[in-house]
C-alpha cells in the first residue's frame, strides 16, 4: 500500500484550490501546523480536503508537491503556500533545542517600516480568536512594562474616548477587586495634577448619583467612619460650614403686634447681634415658643 500522497485544499465558498501539500496517514485533514493565512481562510470560508495522487517513497510525493504548486500557480491560483513545496519531511517533530535556537535568531530583530505596513495592512479588521487571546493573555500575566512601552501606550491613547459599551465591560472587570498594598501605598504617593482635578469635578458635574451610590457613601460616612466623629467645633466653624452651601434669613418679629422688628442675612449676624443661631432656629420651627423676648420666622435665600 503506498504510504506517501499529495492533497489540496478547496474552499468551501467557490471550490477554488487555495493550498497544496503532501503528507501521509491523517496529515490531509489536521489542522495543526498551518500558517495564518490558510487558519484565516478555513475560519472564514471552511474547506475540503480532496487527495490528488499517492506515491511509493516520500521523494516522489516532494516532487509532486512542487509540481502542483507550479500548475496551479501557473492557471492564477491564489496559493497561501509559503513556499514552492518540496521541503520538510511526513510527521517530523521539531526538537526543543531547534525550536530554541530559531527562536534565539529571531529574536530583536526588527522589522522593516515596509514589512510592518503590509503586515498591518493584511490584520486589519482581523479579530483575533478566542484561543489566540488566552494566549496573549498568559504570555502578559506578570510581564512588567518598561517606561518605553507604557508611554506609547499612554500616547496612543491620548484623546481616544471608550464607547459605553467598552466603558460597561470595564465596570464589569473591576467590580469587586481590591488594590494590592503596594498598588495602595503608590496612589497615596501620588500627587495630582490641577489640571487633573479639574476635569474630574467638569466629568461629575450634572451627573446624578445612583441610589446604590448613594447608600454606599451613606455608609462609608455614617458614625465613627466619619471623618469628624468625636471632634468638636467650634461655633464659628458651625456658622462657616452651614453658610457654605445655603444662606439663610432670620427674621425678627415682635411678640406684641407681630411687626417685623429685623432681619439677619446668616447666621454671623444672628451673633454678632447677641442671639443664639441654635435657639433662633428652634423657636423658629415650633420647638420653643420665642428667644430672648421674640418671635422668629427663617426664609431661605435663593
Amino acid at each position: 500500500m503506498k504510504e506517501f500522497y499529495v492533497y489540496v485544499h478547496r474552499r468551501n465558498d467557490t471550490n477554488e484550490v487555495f493550498y497544496v501539500g503532501k503528507g501521509k496517514l491523517r496529515r490531509a485533514w489536521s489542522r495543526g501546523s498551518r500558517n495564518n493565512w490558510w487558519k484565516h481562510i478555513v475560519d472564514k470560508h471552511g474547506y475540503t480536503v480532496e487527495i490528488v495522487e499517492y506515491f511509493d517513497t516520500e521523494q516522489e510525493s516532494f516532487d509532486g508537491e512542487q509540481l502542483l504548486i507550479s500548475q496551479h500557480r501557473n492557471n492564477g491560483a491564489q496559493l497561501v503556500n509559503l513556499t514552492d513545496g518540496g521541503e520538510g519531511s511526513s510527521g517530523r517533530e521539531v526538537s526543543e533545542e531547534t525550536r530554541a535556537k530559531i527562536a534565539m535568531k529571531a529574536r530583536g530583530r526588527k522589522a522593516s517600516e515596509e514589512t510592518k505596513a503590509k503586515l498591518s495592512a493584511k490584520m486589519k479588521g482581523r479579530k483575533p480568536s478566542v484561543t489566540t487571546l488566552e494566549k496573549l493573555r498568559i504570555a502578559s500575566t506578570g510581564r512588567i512594562k518598561s517606561e518605553e512601552e507604557r508611554a506609547k501606550i499612554a500616547e496612543k491613547a491620548k484623546g481616544r474616548k471608550a464607547s459605553e459599551e467598552t466603558k460597561a465591560k470595564l465596570s464589569e472587570v473591576m467590580r469587586g477587586r481590591t488594590h494590592s498594598e503596594e498598588t495602595k501605598a503608590k496612589l497615596r504617593g501620588k500627587i495630582m495634577s490641577e489640571e487633573a482635578r479639574a476635569k474630574i469635578a467638569a466629568s461629575k458635574i450634572g451627573k446624578p448619583r445612583s441610589e446604590e451610590t448613594k447608600a454606599k457613601l451613606s455608609e462609608a460616612t455614617r458614625g465613627e467612619k466619619h471623618h469628624l466623629f468625636g471632634k468638636h467645633l467650634a461655633e464659628e466653624t458651625k456658622v462657616k460650614m452651614s453658610e457654605i452651601s445655603i444662606t439663610n434669613k432670620y427674621i425678627q418679629i415682635d411678640m406684641a403686634d407681630g411687626n417685623v422688628i429685623a432681619e439677619y442675612i446668616g447666621k454671623r449676624a444672628l451673633i454678632e447681634n447677641g442671639f443664639d443661631p441654635s435657639s433662633v432656629i428652634k423657636a423658629s420651627t415650633g420647638k420653643t415658643k420665642f428667644h430672648k423676648g421674640f418671635f422668629w420666622r427663617i426664609e431661605k435665600i435663593k
